[in-house]
C-alpha cells in the first residue's frame, strides 16, 4: 500500500510494506534524518534491513538534499517510509516529524552514516523488553577501524567546559576527575547507567517520550540528545550504556565548515545550560569557551609560523577558531538556525 501527502514544507511517502497506523503498537520504529550523504545512506538502510528476529518500520526524513538522495530512497527501498523536507530542518524539527507519528513501542534514532552489526537492533530491543526502568540505550559505537568510538557521557558542567578548553580532558584520560566527560576511564566493554548517550544511534522507550515529549527543536544540531536524556531521566528513567550491541559510526561530518559546526555545537550547549542551569552558569560556560578559544587561537598561530609539516591545517583551524570567537560577538542568543 503506498500513500503520498504534501505540505507546504515536506511530503509523505508510505513504504510499500508499512502498514497504515493503528491502535496496536509495532515493536519498533527506526528514524535516519539524512543532508547529502545518499552512498552512506544505502549502506546504513542496507545493513538495518539484514537484520533478523525483529520487525521495524524505518522512516528516513531528509533534510532537502541535492545529492538524489529521495530518488535513491525511492528506487532501491520502496518498503521504506520516506518523509522529503522542502527545508534543512535540523536534526530535532526532522526526527520529530517521525516521532509524532510514531506508534511503536521504542523508537531508535539512527544517523545516516552508520552500519548496523548483525544482530545488534533485536539485541537492543530485547534489553528494553526485559528492562522496563529503562527510557533510554545506546549501543556500543565502533570507528571504522574497529576502535571505540566514546557515546556514553556524563552531562556537560562547568568543570567538564574547563577540563576541555583546556585540554586537560586528553591529557590525563584515564583519571576519573580529568576523563569524566567522555568517561575515559571505564572499560567501555561493560554495560553502564550513564547520564546520556549519543543520538548517532539512540534507542527510547515510547511510553518516556509520552512522559517527557518529543526533542526540543531549538537545538538545530548538537546536545538534542543531551536535553532528551536529561529529561528522561528526571522522569525516573534509566539511561543506559549497552555494548553487547555494537553499530559502525563513520561520524562523516563536512570538514568544509569546522567554524559553522564548532558554532553550532557551542549553541546547543548554551541552549542545554539555559534550561537546565541557574543563569550564572551559563555565563561563566561562555567564559570558559571563551578562554579556550583563546588558548587555541595562540597555540595555532604559533604552529602556523613555524616551519612544520602542518602548517596549513594550523591556519585553518586559526582561521576558525578566530571566526567562531568573533561569532560571540554576534548577539545570536542560544539557539543556531540557517543563516
Amino acid at each position: 500500500m503506498s500513500e503520498e501527502r504534501s505540505g507546504q514544507q515536506n511530503s509523505f511517502e508510505r513504504g510499500k510494506s508499512s502498514q497504515p497506523s493503528s491502535m496496536e503498537r509495532n515493536i519498533l520504529d527506526v528514524i535516519i534524518v539524512s543532508y547529502n550523504v545518499a552512498h552512506l545512506l544505502e549502506d546504513c538502510l542496507g545493513s538495518l534491513l539484514s537484520e533478523k528476529g525483529v520487525d521495524v518500520v524505518i522512516t528516513v526524513v531528509d533534510n532537502n538534499s541535492s545529492d538524489g538522495t529521495v530518488a535513491m530512497v525511492r528506487k532501491k527501498f520502496p518498503q521504506v517510509n520516506l518523509v522529503a523536507s522542502r527545508k534543512n530542518l535540523g536534526f530535532s524539527a526532522a526526527n520529530n516529524l517521525a516521532l509524532k507519528g510514531s506508534r511503536s513501542k521504542y523508537a531508535l534514532l539512527l544517523n545516516p552514516d552508520t552500519k548496523v552489526l548483525p544482530g545488534a537492533i533485536k539485541k537492543m530491543v530485547d534489553y528494553m523488553e526485559a528492562n522496563g526502568e529503562v527510557g533510554a540505550l545506546g549501543p556500543k559505537l565502533l570507528n571504522p577501524d574497529g576502535s571505540l568510538q566514546y557515546s556514553a557521557r556524563t552531562f556537560p558542567s562547568l568543570t567538564t567546559q574547563f577540563l576541555e578548553s583546556t585540554y586537560l580532558f586528553r591529557i590525563f584520560p584515564q583519571s576519573r576527575f580529568f576523563g569524566q566527560h567522555f568517561m575515559t576511564y571505564w572499560d567501555h566493554g561493560q554495560e553502564k547507567k550513564v547520564d546520556w548517550v549519543s543520538g548517532a544511534a539512540l534507542m527510547v522507550r515510547g511510553e518516556a517520550i509520552e512522559k517527557t515529549g518529543l526533542l526540543d527543536e531549538g537545538f538545530f544540531m548538537y546536545s538534542e540528545e543531551v536535553d532528551w536524556c536529561y529529561r528522561i531521566k528526571r522522569a525516573g528513567y534509566e539511561v543506559v550504556y549497552f555494548p553487547q550491541a555494537e553499530i559502525i559510526h563513520y561520524d562523516a561530518r563536512s570538514s568544509e565548515d569546522e567554524a559553522r559546526r564548532l558554532e553550532m555545537v557551542l549553541s546547543g550547549r548554551y541552549r542545554f545550560f539555559a534550561r537546565h542551569y541557574p543563569s550564572w552558569q551559563g555565563l561563566f560556560l561562555r567564559l570558559l569557551v571563551l578562554g579556550g578559544l583563546v588558548i587555541r587561537i595562540i597555540f595555532c598561530a604559533g604552529a602556523s609560523l613555524l616551519p612544520l609539516k602542518g602548517r596549513k591545517r594550523f591556519r585553518k583551524k586559526l582561521h576558525s577558531f578566530v571566526q567562531v570567537f568573533l561569532w560571540h560577538g554576534e548577539a545570536r542568543g542560544e539557539n543556531y538556525g540557517e543563516k
